[in-house]
């Protein structure tokens, strides 16, 4: 049943074909190139003639996924990004606290004895 529909719609479609063929030559009948013009109108009908049973039949084919082919080759290194201002070299991430800790121990304190003054 399905082959017989894509006959006939290739058929009707020759038959358009020819019909606007016709119509083109009716149309430019004292043009130098009218050739041209029919292997023009030759190419487009068949074009879509090859179109529509491409379409029609590809539901026709079922496809299976094949085994997994070799690798590739690694291509080049791209370009390197913004520096951060964070060592992304170190496998350990950077917690909350840490950075807290970092923060707190880079401002200066200076810690001093508590003296008392016996001259008072």
């Amino acid at each position: 049943m399905h082959t017989i529909f894509i006959i006939s719609l290739l058929l009707v479609i020759g038959l358009c074909g020819m019909i606007v063929l016709k119509l083109m030559e009716q149309i430019y009948r004292g043009a130098p190139n009218i050739n041209i013009i029919r292997m023009f109108v030759i190419c487009l009908t068949l074009q879509v003639m090859i179109t529509c049973f491409l379409i029609m039949s590809f539901n026709k084919t079922r496809s299976q996924k094949g085994p997994k082919g070799p690798t590739g080759n690694r291509g080049n290194r791209g370009l390197q990004g913004k520096h951060a201002g964070i060592n992304t070299c170190d496998r350990i991430i950077p917690r909350a606290i840490d950075k807290k800790f970092d923060i707190l121990s880079r401002e200066v304190r200076v810690v001093s004895k508590p003296h008392i003054d016996m001259n008072e």
